[in-house]
């Protein structure tokens, strides 16, 4: 490992021991799986797995668990030894996650060639064959740059990565341009660079003064091309600038705040709810969004009523059916209830970018599709805009500060312009589901919103959910509502078993003492106490226990022990005695046991 990064490693503290998730890695299947993702985006990496991570797992572990998988994960060799384990999540392959915080760059080592290439995201990387370095940081490091630039000449693929390269490392320096090519030329830079600067500063002069003659200026507002138009860093124009005299608010009424659901989602502003893949956010966004459509009370909470738009960027309209029939059952609806007043959008498999990047620059702009949306609320003027997910309807860099800002700006304005909620949905990263966080990318997703939720799935209990504010401007901050999956929609968690969870118990005990009694029939025995005999591991290998899990079965095990329904039986002389587990009823049927 070089010097470099070693120094760079005393950086990270209080993450995962590598030599820990390489092991744990090594021990995850999903190789198939990840070959085959890798294969459909043009890349191969042979040593890939597709894995679950253990989103409640401590800060200082890495836990690979059952379930669905969803990242992509890559060992990092460097000197020939694992520093760290990168991830690509299967719905955002445009960006890296470290595990350990070590592997700041792939292919660092590199430099001892003429040229070298930076590549912009792992995917390019990847089809390139490993060959050059591409940055898994989230921006990088000056140093690194440094390192490379004295070691090779540097070769950028785009005037984008040139650009980062030459101003963000060495502050535009005339004798480090030298160092960078742009495609092969070394010349190229300086006429690109220059053209890019001019061509950013005519779009913004053509973009503010080109409006058709007689255009509907109250249309060309509510379609909201006003609000992406590039403004000062502090969005005001000077002749704008409004000063107020505190003193003047003496006797005048106070405004109410408006929310769309109380102590959680404000009305006019942007809220994040971050939840990991399968715990249910979009249903819950759903659910919520058809309880205000039918101005009726849900979950504990009554939401605003009124119009809502559910832009469903994951899902398709057969899944939509399924889902908003199951809540409409919850809540003793129809669909006839809704009277016209919600529109769904289902997206899967299509391009959801309400913003994008500009060819030629790392600026935002508006997406046609935005537009329509925008036309949308213009005309439908719903209460609240539920965007599902910030994944694929942000087409930038989720750690660019800079551009999640204006993307949560952007929203705002929307919010505040046709006086709805926005309810946007994510994915937290690993460290945001290791930290209990539930962020994802740059901290301006969380600094830019006003309010942020949290959806998290209970590790013992499958079908219970916790829903938490994690950030409230304008209310209580930690309140925590629990939430129980049934019957495809959710209900407000009282404490008390469900019905279907009630059903999953009994049979659960049922199999546990057909069992026992069937183990002891055949002459074998088990035991309660952790061992080679544990009565539940014996039993989650038989095929008798009709798809019962060990740990149902421990639950078993326990409740039967409460109820007196199972007992230890100690057999043999006193010196050398021997336990069985054994079923109550069935030895007093063979009189080994009295019923007292």
């Amino acid at each position: 490992m070089t010097d470099t990064h070693a120094k760079l490693n005393d950086e990270f503290t209080g993450l995962p021991d590598p030599a820990d998730v390489e092991a744990a890695f090594q021990a995850a299947g999903g190789a198939e799986a990840a070959q085959a993702w890798l294969a459909g985006h043009g890349a191969n990496y042979t040593d890939a797995k597709m894995i679950t991570i253990d989103g409640e797992a401590p800060d200082d572990a890495f836990v690979i668990t059952e379930g669905e998988p969803e990242w992509i994960a890559l060992p990092v060799y460097q000197a020939g030894e694992f520093v760290d384990l990168c991830l690509i999540h299967r719905n955002n392959p445009s960006g890296f996650h470290t595990v350990c915080g070590r592997a700041h760059w792939l292919g660092a080592d590199n430099t001892g060639r003429a040229k070298i290439v930076i590549h912009e995201n792992p995917v390019d990387w990847l089809k390139s064959g490993c060959g050059g370095v591409v940055s898994i940081a989230g921006g990088g490091y000056r140093q690194h740059f440094k390192d490379l630039a004295n070691a090779c000449t540097i070769e950028c693929s785009t005037i984008d990565a040139a650009n980062d390269v030459w101003e963000w490392t060495f502050g535009g320096d005339e004798k480090a341009r030298k160092k960078i090519q742009l495609n092969g030329d070394a010349d190229a830079i300086r006429d690109d660079l220059a053209w890019l600067a001019a061509e950013q500063a005519k779009r913004r002069v053509r973009d503010t003064l080109d409006a058709p003659v007689g255009v509907d200026l109250h249309k060309l507002y509510l379609q909201v091309d006003a609000v992406f138009l590039p403004q000062p860093a502090n969005d005001n124009q000077a002749d704008d600038l409004k000063i107020v005299d505190p003193s003047d608010w003496e006797g005048q009424p106070i405004p109410e705040r408006h929310w769309y659901l109380e102590g959680l989602v404000p009305n006019g502003q942007v809220t994040l709810l971050s939840g990991d893949g399968g715990t249910g956010k979009s249903l819950l966004a759903y659910q919520v969004g058809l309880a205000g459509v039918l101005g009726v009370e849900t979950l504990g909470f009554r939401p605003a009523e009124g119009r809502v738009v559910y832009f469903a960027a994951e899902d398709d309209e057969g899944e939509l059916k399924r889902r908003g029939h199951d809540i409409l059952r919850s809540l003793g609806r129809t669909w006839a209830d809704l009277s016209g007043d919600m529109r769904v959008i289902p997206m899967a498999g299509k391009d959801a970018e309400l913003v994008s990047e500009k060819r030629r620059s790392r600026e935002l702009e508006l997406t046609t599709l935005a537009k329509r949306i925008t036309d949308l609320l213009a005309e439908f003027r719903p209460r609240l805009l539920i965007l599902d997910t910030a994944a694929d309807v942000f087409g930038g860099d989720e750690i660019n500060r800079k551009q999640v800002r204006f993307f949560v700006s952007m929203l705002r304005r929307i919010a505040m312009g046709f006086d709805l909620a926005v309810l946007l949905l994510s994915h937290p990263s690993v460290a945001g589901m290791q930290t209990g966080t539930g962020l994802s990318g740059s901290t301006a997703w969380n600094n830019s919103v006003r309010s942020r939720l949290y959806f998290t799935a209970d590790k013992t209990d499958e079908d219970l959910r916790l829903l938490k504010n994690m950030k409230a401007n304008y209310g209580r901050k930690g309140a925590e509502t629990k939430l129980r999956w049934q019957d495809g929609a959710f209900i407000l968690e009282d404490g008390k078993p469900s019905v279907h969870a009630t059903l999953l118990a009994n049979h659960a005990d049922e199999v546990f003492l057909r069992m026992l009694s069937a183990i002891n029939g055949s002459g074998r025995r088990v035991s309660s106490s952790r061992s080679s005999a544990y009565a539940p591991t014996v039993m989650a290998a038989m095929p008798e226990r009709d798809g019962t899990s060990k740990k149902a079965l421990e639950e078993a095990m326990a409740r039967l022990f409460a109820e007196n329904k199972i007992a230890v039986l100690k057999e043999g002389p006193p010196s050398k005695q021997r336990e069985r587990l054994v079923v109550v009823e069935d030895e007093i049927r063979q009189k080994r046991m009295t019923s007292d």
